[in-house]
């Protein structure tokens, strides 16, 4: 228990400032850093933060939580004090530091917070990477509501200063708990463990293509956060797009539930297939919104598209880590939230870009082309690599 609740707190330091930031940006007048680019200076935090654990030495789960939940702590005092005294640059370039300051902490705590679930006893793989997926899911669905409901109530300064006093308190709380979860994982021994030129050779063009696929994955999946906001304002029902985006990440949680029996029961291969084909239904329900049963049109999208998205984020991660050995499953839990991080950085600028060049509505049909190339990949990969065997 204390291992999941963890994860709740590490995952919910991000959650709760995620959807906040660009709404304070906005409010405090600093329009010209964009409402959006907190979110590229946290993933750049975050990319330093993966790519130091990668080149050092092995670094026991325990501390590297307590050092990014301490980094976290730190980011979160220097919000606070941004919010009272800031002499030297306005708040906007003070809060946008300690935002790519507790993106390296995230990085360090989230990068060892994998290990806490997948590293307890042995066995059910799959079980336990659908129970990580649904601790962080439902902290995304408590955190942003929680947030964004505190700072519409509130001033926006007096809100700020409250939510930041919460993040604090989260890490706080993720410091005294850990080592109570290292009791129980144990066998945790680092992100550097060396292996083998052949233990190597095996895993790694494997992991590469699965990285590629995840990558894009998330690219896709990400239309429905970039895009579905200025598509429901276009079609005059802006206040369907939080709607769906709660439906999106609950669905998430849902399908997260059934995933291990489901994979058992499909194999690898066909369930991305299906989550391709559930994402291509979710795309054509929203494009279908705008002229039958709005309402209804964006609910069914939001479902589908919610439930691709958790079959993305799960298969993928399961399959990574059933084909390494267990002393490489921190380094292989660093390469998959690289994969998240990437896409982050990739994905506006990715989508607004297809946006400009040829329009919003057919922005969305590319997304429904390109959504079956996961799947096609995985068909014509040899039956050996896309079998499930844990």
């Amino acid at each position: 228990m204390a291992a999941v609740v963890t994860v709740f707190l590490i995952s919910i330091t991000n959650q709760l400032l995620s959807a906040v930031l660009g709404v304070y940006f906005t409010d405090i007048n600093h329009s010209v850093l964009g409402a959006g680019v907190h979110l590229s200076i946290f993933a750049v935090g975050t990319l330093a933060g993966k790519a130091f654990l990668l080149l050092h030495r092995p670094v026991e789960s325990r501390i590297l939580v307590r050092a990014g939940m301490g980094i976290t702590i730190f980011a979160s005092i220097g919000y606070l004090l941004g919010g009272f005294w800031h002499p030297f640059c306005p708040v906007a370039v003070w809060v946008s530091f300690f935002r790519m300051v507790q993106g390296i902490g995230f990085s360090f705590a989230a990068s060892a917070s994998p290990i806490l679930i997948t590293g307890y006893s042995k066995g059910q793989l799959a079980g336990k990477i659908s129970h990580y997926g649904m601790i962080t899911t439902f902290a995304t669905l408590i955190g942003n509501p929680l947030a964004l409901h505190i700072y519409a109530g509130m001033a926006e300064q007096k809100a700020f200063l409250l939510i930041c006093l919460l993040v604090l308190i989260c890490a706080a709380c993720a410091v005294i708990l850990c080592p109570k979860t290292e009791e129980a994982v144990g066998a945790f021994q680092g992100f550097s463990k060396e292996t083998p030129g052949s233990e190597v050779k095996k895993w790694l063009p494997f992991i590469g293509g699965l990285f590629l696929l995840f990558f894009f994955s998330q690219i896709l999946t990400s239309i429905f956060n970039v895009l579905v906001p200025i598509y429901t304002k276009q079609i005059g029902r802006l206040e369907l797009a939080s709607v769906f985006l709660m439906i999106v990440t609950a669905a998430m949680l849902v399908i997260r539930i059934g995933i291990p029996a489901l994979l058992r029961k499909m194999g690898f291969r066909r369930f991305v297939v299906t989550g391709c084909i559930l994402y291509v239904a979710g795309i054509l329900c929203c494009l279908a919104a705008e002229s039958v049963c709005t309402g209804i049109m964006m609910i069914s999208g939001g479902i589908l598209g919610g439930v691709a998205s958790g079959i993305f984020m799960s298969v993928f991660h399961i399959k990574m880590l059933s084909v390494v050995p267990e002393e490489l499953y921190g380094k292989v839990n660093i390469i998959f939230l690289l994969a998240i991080d990437f896409s982050l950085i990739v994905s506006g600028t990715f989508w607004s870009l297809l946006v400009n060049r040829v329009g919003l509505h057919e922005a969305f049909c590319l997304a429904a082309v390109m959504g079956l190339l996961p799947g096609l990949c995985c068909m014509v990969k040899p039956k050996s690599l896309c079998s499930y065997s844990l």
